[in-house]
């Protein structure tokens, strides 16, 4: 690795700024892949939900495309947020 330093001014070639651009990413993508948006923002999956209700998959497209319940989209992944569903089963059990 190359590195000069110039008035506080770290300097690097190119080629070794593509090597520890490489190396981040590399240890950066696992973690990425493995994390859960639904566990730190309050929100459950769709598997979560029809679990919770007991319904199939077609019930919940449908409460979906009815707007019937309200759904986040991250990543292409489809989020319900857990505050509106406990209001939805409070309103269900009453």
């Amino acid at each position: 690795m190359s590195v000069e330093t110039k008035q506080d001014l770290n300097v690097i070639d190119v080629k070794t700024f593509e090597q520890l651009k490489t190396s981040l990413i590399a240890e950066i993508i696992p973690h990425l892949k493995n994390s859960n948006p639904s566990n730190d923002l309050g929100l459950l999956t769709r598997d979560d939900v029809l679990n919770i209700f007991k319904i199939n998959i077609s019930t919940l497209t449908r409460w979906q495309k009815e707007k019937t319940l309200p759904f986040i989209k991250i990543g292409g992944r489809v989020y319900f947020k857990r505050a509106e569903i406990e209001t939805m089963l409070n309103i269900k059990s009453n």
